[in-house]
């Protein structure tokens, strides 16, 4: 369940960088840039309070690639670049 609130939040987080991003007047390309390295952060520092609080490497790797991927991949579907 934990899982599936944090890939959440990262769907939230990125869908409100790109608006920010277009409220300010950012291209694309950079609003993209910046709220992957953003969450790319946030996403690790996730990952390191799960090993902090015992989990396996293992498994905070797994739990890392659904927490990162799927909100990235839902960003770069939407927004059309590769």
């Amino acid at each position: 369940m934990h899982t599936a609130i944090a890939t959440g939040v990262g769907l939230l987080f990125l869908g409100c960088v790109i608006e920010l991003g277009r409220a300010f007047g950012f291209a694309r390309p950079t609003t993209v840039q910046m709220s992957v390295g953003l969450w790319l952060v946030a996403s690790l520092v996730h990952g390191a309070l799960g090993l902090a609080a015992g989990q396996t490497l293992l498994t905070e790797v797994v739990v890392w690639l659904v927490v990162f991927g799927v909100p990235v991949a839902a960003l770069f579907s939407i927004s059309g670049l590769e």
